[in-house]
């Protein structure tokens, strides 16, 4: 399977740019990365600089290689609806995203949007595991 095109959400924190490597590094030369915030309703208002945050998270090597990065910040009230429906809607061949990479009781506590985007999504989607806690 070839993918051209790849989701990759991120809500900025290091465990969150896990993905970013392996979703850039899924594509051939010439593919297209959608990078994604999703603003939830408990967060509150944007910071202005968003669209500046997730360009300086695009890696070295990525515009020589030919890969087009094209950031998105959308609105929703769950951030797993906002990365699904975004991917419905540009649609790309797989969601990279990162996970806790957590199991047993801690995983109720943690790790509801990815496990919401696994179950709905209709693409693949690559979890790339951080560090368990």
């Amino acid at each position: 399977m070839r993918f051209r095109s790849v989701l990759i959400p991120t809500d900025f924190p290091p465990l969150a740019n896990r993905a970013l490597g392996a979703g850039y590094g899924l594509l051939p030369d010439g593919g297209e990365v959608h990078l994604i915030h999703v603003l939830t309703c408990e967060r509150g208002e944007a910071p202005p600089d968003l669209d500046a945050r997730l360009r300086a998270l695009v890696p070295a090597g990525a515009d020589e290689r030919g890969i087009e990065t094209r950031v998105h910040v959308v609105d929703e009230a769950e951030a797993w609806s906002g990365i699904w429906h975004a991917a419905a809607r540009l649609g790309v061949d797989v969601i990279c995203m990162s996970t806790h990479g957590r199991s047993g009781p801690s995983r109720l506590l943690v790790g509801s949007q990815t496990e919401e985007v696994v179950r709905r999504a209709r693409q693949p989607v690559l979890l790339v595991k951080g560090d368990v806690e």
